[in-house]
This record gives C-alpha cells, sequence and structure tokens, in this order.
C-alpha cells in the first residue's frame, strides 16, 4: 500500500500539472480577446445628391406631408431612398410606432434608374394605403 507522502507528492504533481494547463489556456483566451491587428480605416460615406425632381415626384405621386432621406448604398452606383410614411397616412400599428418612431418604406435604387424606380416605388407605395387612406392623401395635395 502506497504511503501518504507518496499519494500527497502524486496529488501535488497532478495539480501543478493541472495549474499549468490552465494557466496555458487563460493565456491563449486572452490572446484571441483582443487580437493584436492593426485598425482598418473607416469608409466615409459618400453623399448621394438629392435630387428636386425626387421631391416633385414625391409631392405629385402622394403629397407635400411625406419626407425622404436618401442613403449611400453599399455600392457607388446604389443609393437607398426611405420614404417616410407620415403618422396619420400610416397602416403599421401603434406599437411599431412606439418603438420606431417612424414609418420607413426603403427601396434601394442603382442611380442609372433612379427616376424610373422611384416613380414605381412611389405607386407601390400609394397602392399599399386602404382607400380611405388613398382618398387622404389625395385630399391633401
Amino acid at each position: 500500500m502506497p504511503k501518504q507522502s507518496e499519494i500527497l507528492a502524486e496529488l501535488a504533481a497532478s495539480l501543478k500539472a493541472l495549474t499549468d494547463a490552465v494557466n496555458g489556456i487563460d493565456a491563449r483566451v486572452v490572446k484571441l480577446e483582443k487580437p493584436n491587428k492593426p485598425e482598418q480605416p473607416v469608409a466615409q460615406a459618400v453623399s448621394t445628391p438629392v435630387s428636386p425632381e425626387y421631391r416633385q415626384m414625391v409631392d405629385e405621386s402622394l403629397n407635400k406631408h411625406f419626407q425622404f432621406r436618401i442613403e449611400p448604398g453599399g455600392n457607388p452606383s446604389f443609393f437607398n431612398f426611405v420614404l417616410l410614411v407620415p403618422k396619420k397616412y400610416s397602416n403599421a400599428p401603434a406599437g411599431y410606432w412606439e418603438m420606431y418612431k417612424e414609418d420607413p418604406r426603403p427601396k434601394v435604387m442603382s442611380l442609372h434608374q433612379a427616376g424610373i424606380l422611384l416613380k414605381d416605388h412611389l405607386e407601390r407605395v400609394f397602392n399599399n394605403f386602404n382607400p380611405d387612406t388613398k382618398a387622404l392623401i389625395v385630399n391633401d395635395r
């Protein structure tokens, strides 16, 4: 039968090996959490010009109460046209308005087809409303 001192020596050696292994794992985790990569330069946002024709098309297809914003697309030849539906015309539920504070209707467009795509998008948004809301939109022109 092994002596108590031999058992304690084996236990101490096992604990030392376990401690070394845990410390090695800990060092690798720290390296993974904090990689030494150089910082990537942040891409500058490209502004897409807002054409007065867009405002005119929105006013004619819907009315002057509808706002919009232009956001850059992922590609320089595309942009995101976001039509903002006023609350009085919106068919979004109240919970949606409480959370997001707006009713956006986005559409990605290419620069060379913007006029055609915008007209189509505005017609689709208008046709999405119920007849009473459509009548209210037309009366407010």
